[in-house]
Order: structure tokens, then sequence, then C-alpha cells
């Protein structure tokens, strides 16, 4: 009887994990990841002002920057960029943009617009 009884025990507690990783599984499915071009980034702090910005939106995940290279040493932040996955129930590319706009200070005044969804 108590062997049943642990089984069964045992059993419940299988399912219930497992329909919480489904949850999570399903949740971690509706990421979304959105390019942003963005200007008026001169130097290293503003990289770290802008991705310190859109880690506080809620719902963003991951944020990747990107800035090309000019004469192999020195960074080009005329073309910079950021990969941002976020959550699309939490927030969208408006936030995002906005995040980053407000980033900005009196010398470095950061614009940004939707490159690919």
């Amino acid at each position: 009887m108590w062997r049943f009884v642990h089984a069964m025990i045992v059993i419940g507690a299988v399912t219930v994990s497992l329909a919480g990783f489904q949850g999570v599984a399903a949740g971690s499915q509706s990421q979304q990841t959105v390019t942003l071009q963005i200007d008026g980034m001169t130097c290293g702090g503003c990289i770290k002002d802008v991705k310190a910005a859109l880690a506080k939106v809620p719902g963003v995940s991951v944020v990747d920057l990107t800035v090309g290279t000019k004469w192999v040493v020195f960074s080009d932040y005329s073309n910079a960029r950021a990969a941002v996955t976020f959550d699309p129930e939490k927030t969208g590319a408006e936030a995002l943009i906005k995040a980053i706009e407000a980033a900005g200070n009196p010398l470095s005044k950061y614009r940004a617009q939707v490159r690919d969804k």
C-alpha cells in the first residue's frame, strides 16, 4: 500500500514539474528580436548608456550592440546597431526607441529607428 502511495506522489510531482516546464518553454517562444539603427553615439560610454537603458525596459532579455570598425583599431560609431530580444506582450519597438533617446545627454543626443524586425 505504501509503495502505491509513494508511486502516486512521485508521478504527481513529475507531472507538476513537467507542466511548469511547458509553461516556461511556451513563454520563451513568444520572444521577438528587432534591430535598431542608433545615431548620435560617439564613444564607448555611449554604448554603455544605451545598453543600460535598454536593459531596464521591462520584457527585454538580450541586448547586443555592434559598431563598425575604422582603420582596424578605431570604432565607427556612425553605424551603431542594437539587436534587442524582448517579450512583445510586455514592451514594443516604440518603447525601446524611447528608452534609447532618453539615455542621451546634452553632449550626445541619440536617435533610433527600426531597421529589421
